[in-house]
């Protein structure tokens, strides 16, 4: 049998026994509305986490930014040694 046929066969096989089904959901169209603001559980402790979590980013960037000298304006330039040719006798 070829495939073809045999998707046929798997689907008429199907139509016969769904035809005499009779079930037919009842669905509630309407959903109640809520009476009040809507609570979610564990929205407070997620808010006051991420809270966390941006003013410990922003403490980082202000460590990495004094450490690693990220910001140089504003310093005055160190007096380097001026490089010169040289020969050895």
């Amino acid at each position: 049998l070829s495939p073809s046929l045999m998707v046929q066969v798997k689907r008429n096989r199907e139509y016969e026994e769904l035809k005499e089904c009779t079930f037919t959901p009842q669905i509630k169209r309407d959903a109640p509305k809520p009476s009040g603001p809507i609570q979610v559980r564990g929205l407070g402790r997620h808010l006051e986490l991420k809270m966390l979590k941006k003013r410990q980013d922003e403490e980082k960037a202000e460590r990495e930014k004094k450490v690693f000298l990220t910001d140089t304006e504003g310093r005055r330039p160190r007096p380097y040694t001026v490089p010169e040719p040289f020969q050895l006798s």
